[in-house]
């Protein structure tokens, strides 16, 4: 392979020992054989750990890894140490930090320049926020620069990553609505919380946390009364009708769909009416299913092209084309099902073009994809989109994803793919990502 800096300790092991990329996934898999994981090793995936670009990995990719180049997880995909000076010790913090310690880790790797750099940058926020006994309007404004930010890293980077940073810095500004602030900071300080508050509704809907939902989400609403926000009141339905949709409470998800419609506007409305829409085609009412559909189609021509939200507070056409897709693929019928192949490839189109990077998003819609092909019955142009979905960290998998995985896995097993050996291999390798959710490793609370 080419000698290139390495970018992670793993990377450097492999060069060391001038092995190619595809000698050393050749070499996991062998040993995972040989230990009885249920571990594989794909050359795509072993580049991706190579680069940094995964978080975490399956329990036992993890042990063998451990086994096979010495070092845990964590370090493997870390930055590879770097020669220093004696006596210098290297510091790690976490960001944001909830005061202004930096904890010292002298076993660590060195931080790259870009970590560096984004800590730097947090220590000054954190500066701005806390400096002075008297909240300023730049400490306001500081604080609306992070939101905005987590926002943004929410579509990229896992739900495990982001509770830490949403949490701490709601858990600041909760301080500082405590100390009783002056009244032109006190709605702006209730904006932000609930717009944190709502955003952790988000993740643990992702987890399937419906407890989390429910009390995230009654803050967040709290916090909306008090600054009269009505987009986030809008946000905040959607989330609890997403909830209730993949729990199959349809109709209730209906239900928090239009109640959210009295508050939105623009994207708001898009979002809301396109789930509204796949929870009617679930209960089998094809007549408001498609009512809805038109309606969603309306909002997605009058929402604007640049989102007038950031991050994860705005809903992307190319969503509300994989809501259409699902609700097509519910209602069934040749017809229907080939509307959902358009609008879920339509939706890939969408997130390609616009650069989406939320590695959930798009498995999302190349399982509605997936399962477009399988209703049609065409389980080989279904499974050349599944190959890429089978990549998908761990920790990315959602409930969403796993509930569409689920589904497929389902419509493999009746019908004409009953007796279908190539079906129950593609059931098998559904299965495998099923036992891997991002929740499986939540730490769990005492009985």
């Amino acid at each position: 392979m080419d000698r290139i800096s390495p970018r992670t300790l793993l990377e450097q092991l492999i060069q060391n020992r001038d092995l190619t990329v595809d000698e050393a996934a050749r070499e996991f898999e062998a040993l995972a054989a040989q230990l009885g994981e249920a571990a594989t090793m794909s050359s795509r995936q072993l580049r991706r750990w190579m680069s940094g670009g995964v978080e975490s990995a399956h329990p036992s990719s993890r042990r063998v890894a451990h086994k096979l180049w010495g070092y845990p997880f964590a370090q493997l995909i870390g930055s590879p140490p770097q020669p220093r000076p004696p006596d210098v010790v290297a510091s790690s913090v976490e960001i944001p930090a909830p005061d202004d310690v930096v904890a010292v880790n002298s076993a660590a790797p060195a931080a790259s320049l870009s970590e560096e750099l984004r800590m730097a940058a947090d220590e000054s926020a954190r500066f701005v926020r806390r400096a002075g006994a008297v909240l300023t309007s730049e400490a306001v404004d500081q604080m609306e620069s992070d939101v905005v930010w987590l926002a943004e890293q929410y579509l990229r980077r896992s739900p495990y990553a982001m509770f830490r940073p949403l949490a701490m810095l709601r858990r600041e500004i909760f301080g500082f609505i405590d100390g009783h602030p002056r009244p032109e900071h006190a709605r702006e300080l209730y904006r932000l919380a609930g717009l944190l508050s709502a955003m952790l509704a988000h993740l643990s809907s992702d987890f399937g946390d419906s407890y989390g939902v429910e009390n995230h989400s009654r803050t967040a609403w709290m916090c909306a009364d008090r600054c009269g926000d009505d987009r986030q009141r809008g946000y905040i339905r959607w989330v609890q009708a997403q909830l209730a949709y993949w729990q199959g409470n349809h109709e209730r998800s209906a239900e928090l769909a239009r109640e959210g419609q009295a508050y939105a506007a623009a994207d708001g409305m898009l979002r809301l009416v396109s789930q509204e829409a796949r929870a009617l085609a679930a209960l089998g009412n094809e007549t408001a299913t498609s009512d809805g559909l038109r309606r969603a189609a309306d909002a997605r021509e009058s929402a604007v092209d640049r989102a007038s939200a950031p991050g994860v507070l705005h809903f992307a056409p190319g969503k509300a084309a994989y809501y259409a897709a699902e609700a097509h693929i519910a209602l069934g019928g040749d017809a229907h099902l080939r509307r959902a192949v358009v609008d879920a490839q339509a939706s890939l189109d969408l997130f390609e073009a616009s650069g989406e990077r939320s590695p959930e998003l798009v498995a999302a819609a190349q399982l509605d994809l997936v399962a477009a092909y399988v209703e049609l019955k065409d389980l080989d142009s279904g499974n050349e989109q599944l190959a890429a979905v089978l990549d998908l960290p761990a920790e990315s998998r959602t409930m969403p994803v796993i509930e569409r995985t689920r589904r497929i896995s389902s419509a493999l097993s009746v019908g004409p793919f009953s007796g279908s050996r190539s079906a129950a291999r593609t059931r098998e390798q559904l299965e495998q990502f099923c036992a891997y959710p991002a929740a499986r490793e939540l730490p769990q609370l005492p009985g």
